[in-house]
């Protein structure tokens, strides 16, 4: 009797052996499908991510300044504008590859801001009228790879071109906190029916916008206000130069401001 207990109580042990055995197999295989399906979507993605690298330097390669768009990795297209010799998008990036709320910041890390969006949804973001009207707000990380291929972020003396070329009064390419190249600020600027106090003729065609900024104080400013573009000189380890264009001013600042500042961003060819 004692064999016979012993022995059925080993075919049930047995028994709850071999379905711990069958719920790991089951989730030994579950994990490696979750594998297999993240790895194929990530080599999708990155397909994908190298086509729109391709398409865009392609497209922005053969571009006839003034008449072709420039295209970026999210393939938005752009028109062009040639000032002092230099092809530059006459509309504000709108690249975005992920998005953070005005409160999150940094002078080494990129974020992607969209003026008063505070989530962190690219669909979301992309669908508000400012991202449509006034693109995206990069910190100074951000900007510098941003810009698709056969495009850059503008460099302060390419900046300083734009602005002499419009320039009738004096425009030192060197000057620190300073409003200068009279009359380039109305020349740059288009006028904006929301806000009209903007002012601008855009006789340039480069069609600046008050498109406002992140501040480092985590907030957005200055919508309808001014708007600021980064360029690719650094001043310091924290700190790059930027231009700013200001309601009712016909003059261009030149100033150096904390990296986590989100700006506007134009790229050249």
């Amino acid at each position: 009797m004692t064999f016979n207990k012993n022995r059925h109580e080993f075919s049930h042990l047995s028994k709850a052996f071999t379905l711990v055995e069958l719920l790991i197999v089951v989730s030994v295989i579950a994990l490696l499908a979750s594998m297999v399906f993240s790895s194929l979507r990530g080599a999708r993605e990155g397909a994908d991510l190298s086509r729109r690298k391709r398409d865009a330097a392609t497209s922005n390669r053969l571009l006839v300044c003034g008449q072709g768009q420039m295209m970026d990795l999210d393939e938005n297209l752009y028109n062009t504008v040639e000032i002092g010799g230099i092809c530059w998008m006459a509309e504000n990036l709108k690249y975005l590859p992920e998005v953070s709320p005005s409160s999150q910041g940094s002078t080494s890390a990129p974020h992607y801001y969209v003026y008063d969006y505070q989530g962190t949804d690219v669909s979301e973001a992309k669908d508000t009228t400012y991202f449509e009207k006034y693109g995206v707000l990069y910190n100074w990380p951000a900007a510098t790879e941003a810009c698709p291929p056969g495009t850059r972020l503008p460099t302060d003396e390419e900046w300083h071109i734009l602005e002499s070329a419009l320039a009738t009064g004096p425009c030192d390419p060197k000057r620190d906190w300073d409003w200068q190249c009279y009359p380039a600020g109305t020349k740059l600027s288009v006028s904006d029916p929301v806000f009209p106090s903007w002012g601008g003729d855009n006789s340039s065609e480069f069609a600046a916008l008050p498109a406002g900024d992140r501040g480092v104080d985590g907030l957005f400013n200055s919508l309808g206000g001014g708007t600021s573009f980064w360029t690719s000189l650094q001043h310091n380890n924290d700190q790059s130069w930027r231009r700013l264009l200001f309601t009712g001013n016909e003059t261009v600042f030149r100033n150096v401001n904390d990296k986590d500042y989100g700006f506007s961003v134009r790229c050249v060819r």
